[in-house]
């Protein structure tokens, strides 16, 4: 058991030694000595205490996506945050305010290490279809405030900005990969009459994008129009995504894995970031 430091020796303590029994007739308050030495372990940090602000954004977000911009009244989201009506305005001024907070969060991106695509190709299969099934668990999880952002955006077409945050971000890390693939070699010649690639490289990525987006948003009411299982989903669409853009089937030109990195490191050297929209 840990036990509280003393100030000559280190932080932290441990008792190693048995517990001995207790003899027969010895009082439960009989001090037991045990030989103390250091663990070397921190102990547990304290969790950090939730703070009413961050109460209220995930009370106007259950709010928001069950009853929509006008039903996500103040009270009400008081009520679920168990606070005062006043306590909104002094935080966030005003219900418009705290909404807009809700919806930013709402449209970022948070993939773990498994769902970014690589900066290099290696497996554009294998890489693009984990890629896709982390895109898909971010919308489906949004799913009900994204819902009613898309019935709300025909009053308050401000909320464009926000819908289209993350998916902004996603094209453009897939804008990125195609590009690589096509530097490096994974995409063969094309048959097309179309003269400049990326065109169908683009409109390739925005058939993968609303796939991923209509799947996510209407498939518990419109199933019989999608992939089944669910889980086969997002393989299927980027099989016929790398079909589009003309993915070779061997693997691309003999190369110095290290070479290839400096290569992809060289060809976005001073390049611009493209600017989101906002």
């Amino acid at each position: 058991m840990l036990s509280s430091p003393v100030r000559s020796g280190p932080p932290y303590w441990l008792c190693t030694a048995p517990k001995p029994a207790r003899p027969a007739g010895a009082s439960r308050k009989q001090v037991i000595a045990c030989r103390m030495e250091p663990t070397g372990l921190p102990s547990a940090p304290m969790p950090r205490p939730v703070t009413t602000r961050e109460k209220l954004i995930s009370a106007a977000a259950r709010v928001y996506a069950s009853a929509g911009y006008r039903g996500a009244t103040t009270r009400r989201i008081a009520e679920v945050a168990g606070v005062n009506e006043v306590t909104v305005f002094r935080i966030f001024g005003s219900k418009a305010a705290l909404i807009d907070e809700v919806l930013q969060r709402s449209s970022e991106t948070t993939p773990d290490a498994s769902g970014r695509l690589p900066a290099v190709p290696t497996d554009p299969q294998k890489e693009l279809t984990a890629w896709s099934e982390s895109q898909l668990a971010e919308l489906t999880l949004r799913k009900p405030v994204m819902r009613q952002m898309l019935g709300d955006m025909a009053e308050k077409p401000e909320m464009g900005d926000c819908a289209s945050r993350g998916a902004d971000a996603a094209s453009e890390e897939l804008r990125r990969y195609t590009g690589q693939l096509r530097r490096l070699g994974f995409l063969g010649p094309t048959t097309s009459p179309v003269r400049d690639r990326s065109v169908e490289i683009h409109a390739a990525s925005a058939m993968l994008m609303a796939a991923l987006f209509s799947d996510a948003i209407s498939r518990d009411f419109m199933p019989d129009l999608y992939p089944q299982p669910a889980s086969r989903a997002p393989g299927l669409y980027v099989r016929l995504f790398l079909r589009a853009i003309q993915l070779r089937q061997l693997a691309p030109p003999p190369t110095d894995l290290a070479t290839t990195a400096r290569n992809a490191r060289k060809s976005t050297v001073g390049q611009k970031p493209r600017a989101t929209r906002r």
